[in-house]
């Protein structure tokens, strides 16, 4: 509710591989939807972000579908950094974070407007429902969840 400053999208199975459509690249963009929504995000809330995707593994299966693309965006969507290989890399970038705190204000939400919606609000999944049991599998996973599901 008092708002982020910087948001981090860590992507471990190629985000590229399983998200690629082709939108146009906006702002030095690629065609990576789950990279460019990061971006668009960055842009439409005013808040820095870090895409980070997996390298390159070339003693895995995974191999280098979609790899790479590993970025730093600032508060306007622009890119400050990015990975040049599919290798692993470094991406650095340094964030004038006291600049920005003293051009960006602190969301106001009057909480009395949300109060009653959070008081009645029933998440779809019990808080805690790994501690007890942690699934074998993805079937497994479906299925425990299936019946812990609220809603």
């Amino acid at each position: 509710m008092k708002g982020a400053e910087l948001i981090t999208r860590l992507m471990t199975i190629g985000g590229g591989y399983w998200s690629r459509v082709g939108l146009p690249a906006y702002r030095g963009g690629g065609f990576d939807s789950l990279r460019l929504d990061l971006q668009a995000g960055c842009m439409v809330n005013g808040v820095y972000g870090v895409f980070i995707n997996h390298a390159v593994t070339p003693d895995r299966a995974l191999g280098d579908r979609a790899a790479g693309a590993s970025a730093i965006f600032d508060y306007d969507g622009r890119i400050m950094s990015e990975a040049s290989s599919p290798m692993e890399t470094i991406v650095i970038a340094s964030i004038p974070m006291a600049d920005y705190r003293r051009k960006h204000l602190i969301p106001n939400f009057p909480k009395e407007l949300y109060t009653d919606m959070y008081q009645n609000y029933v998440p779809r999944f019990p808080p805690g429902a790994l501690l007890d049991y942690l699934p074998k599998d993805r079937p497994d996973a479906v299925a425990y969840f299936k019946k812990l599901a609220r809603w």
